[in-house]
């Protein structure tokens, strides 16, 4: 293999991983956190918006959608497909002042609790 398709392969690996974290899942994390409510750090206001994407999946028999948080690639040194690089976006609607909260915490949580229920 090559390295642009190894490139490919870490970035499709990452990639399936980070379309894990469903809205739902996200809030889940939080709520377990004790963030019951998200509020903007800079006005207080509860009017938050977290970005999410939403894919087209066809299938042979048909198709569907997932819907997972967008994400963002933070340039820093490391690894080029680090979770520690990604970040979700929590934008106000009312200020427009925008947090950032890392990934690897709850895709860390998320697999974690999907190993314990499976029963690995």
């Amino acid at each position: 293999m090559s390295n642009s398709e190894d490139e490919r392969d870490l970035g499709r690996e990452v990639h399936e991983r980070l379309s894990k974290v469903s809205p739902e899942l996200l809030s889940e994390f939080l709520y377990k956190r004790g963030v019951h409510v998200v509020k903007c750090l800079m006005c207080g206001s509860e009017d938050i918006g977290i970005p999410q994407t939403q894919e087209l999946i066809v299938y042979p028999a048909g198709s569907g959608t997932k819907v997972y948080v967008d994400y963002v690639r933070v340039e820093s040194a490391g690894p080029n497909y680090s979770i520690m690089k990604y970040q979700y976006r929590l934008i106000c609607r009312n200020c427009g002042f925008i947090s950032n909260l890392a990934v690897w915490p709850v895709l860390t949580w998320i697999e974690e609790e999907k190993e314990s229920r499976d029963g690995k």
